[in-house]
């Protein structure tokens, strides 16, 4: 099952505690932009919510890199904190030479 709760302002405690009591079965959750919720009513969705998958926070600008490891859940892939590396700077370098390898071709 997946919920899409991006930039739904009233998302806050009650939504943390009631999707970590109804929605054990929850695979996928993008809260992104929703700022009323901590990082404790977090770590409550991520822990109790064994079966989640993917959590997408991008804009959460109250949510720490904390959360990254203060929860239980082995299998959750967070993205979207500040230090997502979608929101680096594009290398603009170079890119690397690359050298072919061959073998001559045996003659007859």
């Amino acid at each position: 099952m997946e919920l899409v709760l991006k930039n739904v302002k009233k998302v806050g405690p009650n939504t943390a505690f009631s999707l970590a009591k109804y929605s054990r079965k929850l695979l996928s959750l993008d809260i992104s932009w929703c700022r009323r919720i901590t990082n404790e009513e977090l770590r409550l969705i991520v822990d109790f919510c064994s079966l989640l998958k993917v959590l997408k926070i991008y804009g959460c600008s109250q949510i720490s890199d904390e959360i990254l490891n203060g929860h239980s859940n082995p299998f959750v892939r967070i993205i979207g904190l500040k230090l997502d590396p979608l929101f680096e700077p594009l290398s603009l370098n170079e890119p690397e030479e690359v050298f072919l390898r061959y073998s001559p071709l045996p003659e007859y």
